[in-house]
């Protein structure tokens, strides 16, 4: 960062709330100081935090406490959210910017109504005291995925999240444990 500091025009931080290999969370709060000690845009991808982490399931600047110290926030809708597409969330002048300039809002066609409608259903549930239930679910369906995963042997990284990275060894043990797991009739590939 220091190096850059002199650097002419605005600067952008740019950070998973989630990395989706190990399931870590970002730190989120001190990339925020760095980004105000060096006077940067910060930007999170919450594509593997939104529905999941935060009140709401509003993802890692909620969950981290970080309010109003993330210029934009990106995410999926593909994931939790169960839809399709993503979102950008940030200031009005960033938000008529990418009207104006970005490419893939340029050249591609609108959700259907019927999209729009799923995304914002999936919103209001998560919202909801029913929401919270789900999000629970979910964490205590993890810690169960992870306590029979350890009963059978399996070895994982310490995770933060749902996300669970199941590490099986070298190239050859990676391509036996493939064939054996694809022998059940219920995963293999359609």
């Amino acid at each position: 960062m220091q190096e850059h500091a002199e650097f002419p025009g605005k600067k952008l931080i740019i950070t998973d709330g989630v990395f989706s290999m190990d399931g870590d969370i970002a730190p989120l709060a001190e990339l925020c100081t760095l980004a105000e000690k060096y006077n940067c845009v910060m930007m999170v991808d919450d594509a593997h935090s939104s529905g999941v982490l935060g009140r709401g399931g509003r993802g890692t600047v909620d969950h981290l406490n970080c309010h109003g110290r993330v210029h934009i926030q990106v995410g999926t809708l593909s994931k939790a959210i169960g839809v399709m597409g993503g979102y950008v969330c940030g200031s009005r002048e960033l938000i008529d910017f990418l009207y104006l300039r970005a490419r893939p809002f340029l050249f591609s066609t609108s959700h259907t109504p019927a999209t729009a409608a799923a995304c914002m259903a999936a919103f209001s549930l998560l919202d909801s005291p029913e929401g919270e239930k789900l999000v629970k679910k979910l964490w205590a369906n993890t810690k169960t995925f992870k306590r029979e995963l350890k009963k059978r042997g399996f070895q994982f990284k310490v995770s933060e999240t749902p996300i669970v990275p199941i590490h099986v060894g070298d190239a050859r043990k990676r391509l036996s444990f493939r064939k054996s797991f694809l022998k059940r009739e219920c995963l293999r590939p359609q």
